[in-house]
């Protein structure tokens, strides 16, 4: 798993940075976090931010995600950043409270391809998530921002 960040070609007013405070968003825009299973190679996509405030959301979803996969026992993998450490953290200790076997490992920055299989569906998702952005926008008639619902039901969509 990985965090992923898609920015429009404009910056987000001051007014809807405010709203995006307000309503819990992230403020870099295009926030999701990519999830995939190596084994189903299914994937999904969990927007609407990053960080302490929505680690309870991303972490409920992704042991629905690990459930829905079928499995008892897993290995979860991410990067070293703070945010993923703290989530794999808050998967692990809810996973192992219902009974669950799951190991948290990290990848360090020596380890490139570690994540090379989200990486790159980071990249799928994002285009699929631009090209559905784009069709709404054009057959709807508005502009669509990357800090705005629509982009968040892309983003979801496309994974």
């Amino acid at each position: 798993m990985d965090f992923c960040f898609t920015r429009g070609l404009e910056e987000p007013s001051e007014e809807d940075r405010e709203d995006i405070r307000l309503y819990g968003g992230d403020v870099r825009a295009g926030v999701a976090l990519v999830v995939t299973d190596t084994w189903t190679r299914s994937v999904t996509v969990l927007p609407p931010g990053k960080g302490r405030a929505h680690v309870k959301f991303l972490a409920e979803q992704v042991i629905k995600f690990i459930g829905a996969c079928g499995y008892s026992s897993v290995i979860t993998k991410a990067d070293g950043e703070p945010s993923t450490r703290l989530l794999l953290d808050v998967i692990e200790k809810a996973r192992q409270k219902l009974g669950f076997k799951t190991v948290a490992e990290l990848s360090g920055p020596e380890d490139s391809q570690a994540n090379g299989r989200v990486e790159r569906e980071i990249q799928t998702a994002r285009g699929l998530a631009r090209t559905l952005a784009r069709q709404v926008s054009e057959r709807a008639g508005i502009q669509v921002r990357c800090s705005g619902p629509i982009c968040a039901w892309a983003m979801r969509h496309a994974g």
